[in-house]
């Protein structure tokens, strides 16, 4: 069974994903972006990383989003 933080995480994950791809933003494209590597993108979009603040605030900006779209 998950734990409630990886469930977080993942739905954050697809959150992300799904806004990425609505703004037609290649995953590559977005790494770049917020200054991090393709995998690392994916790895978030997986649910699969812990990230800080600071990086939901560079991808809501690259995303043109406000940091409180990424939550319920």
């Amino acid at each position: 069974m998950h734990s409630p933080k990886k469930k977080n995480l993942k739905k954050l994950g697809m959150r992300i994903k799904k806004m990425r791809l609505s703004a037609n933003i290649s995953c590559s494209q977005l790494a770049f972006e917020i200054g991090t590597s393709e995998k690392y993108m994916r790895q978030l979009e997986k649910g699969e990383l812990n990230f800080g603040v600071n990086k939901l605030y560079q991808l809501a900006e690259v995303l043109d989003a406000d940091i409180k779209d990424f939550f319920d």
